[in-house]
């Protein structure tokens, strides 16, 4: 940048584009240190600091642009244009929010605010919920809370917040969410209204003979799996041999796990 306004490029029409917000204000600091340093040199010094900035060729009417860079850098409307890659595509989009097809005087948040409207948005379906617990909404927060036994909620719903582009085209594509939690269900094995008890049952009356082991007296292990019915049976493992430790999260993990295995 200091190259460029030497030669003589009205600083206005200079942009600087890093990665991160203390990059882009080290850089300018830099700038305007080091400009308002050359007001101070004698010729000589200053001879020396523009060499080592780039310049060759040396006069004395490049030795006065340089003192009055600093002058020049400080009346520039907006300042020196040192930008974050972030910050200089906010920039366009604020110039061109109608080709861009964005609100206009739109506002990015930063990550607190972001997870203070996060905060509050889902208190408000929580307590929705709460207050009607018959309803769909009542009964998936009895679910969620049920399945979030060993992670907090707040993480497992910021989380699925995050995966919203992931999960809302699934669902729109397999018609809606009972159509799509068919499709898991289907995928896993198992009935969308089957419980935990009747998956248990089923797995106990077909397999009356198979004992659980025990591995460092802590983890259960669970039986191979061996056929379609294999996510069912690492459900009644972890519920069984798993007493210490919240079953029903880790149950997901393992539905998901025997999913992929099987044939």
């Amino acid at each position: 940048m200091i190259r460029l306004l030497l030669s003589g490029v009205d600083p206005a029409r200079i942009l600087c584009v890093t990665f991160t917000k203390a990059a882009a204000a080290n850089m300018a600091n830099r700038v305007f240190e080091t400009l308002r340093t050359w007001t101070l040199l004698d010729d000589a010094a200053l001879d020396r600091a523009m060499r080592a900035s780039g310049a060759t060729v040396i006069d004395g009417k490049l030795r006065r642009r340089a003192r009055q860079l600093f002058a020049l850098a400080l009346e520039t409307p907006g300042g020196l244009k040192v930008r974050t890659i972030h910050a200089f595509c906010t920039q366009l989009l604020h110039l061109f929010p109608f080709e861009a097809n964005v609100a206009a005087r739109f506002e990015v948040l930063d990550e607190a605010t972001e997870g203070q409207m996060l905060d509050k948005l889902s208190l408000g379906v929580m307590l929705k919920a709460a207050s009607e617990p018959d309803s769909a909404l009542g009964r998936a927060l009895g679910t969620a809370v049920l399945a979030a036994a060993d992670v907090t909620f707040q993480e497992m719903v910021r989380e699925t917040i995050r995966k919203r582009d992931m999960l809302v085209p699934w669902v729109e594509a397999a018609g809606g969410l009972p159509e799509a939690i068919a499709q898991l269900s289907g995928a896993l094995g198992v009935r969308p209204d089957e419980t935990m008890q009747q998956i248990e049952a089923a797995f106990f009356a077909q397999r009356p003979h198979r004992q659980l082991r025990m591995g460092g007296g802590r983890r259960g292990v669970c039986p191979r799996l061996e056929d379609r019915q294999g996510s069912r049976r690492a459900v009644c493992c972890v519920a069984q041999a798993q007493r210490c430790r919240p079953a029903r999260s880790l149950s997901r993990h393992l539905l998901h796990r025997g999913a992929r295995q099987d044939p």
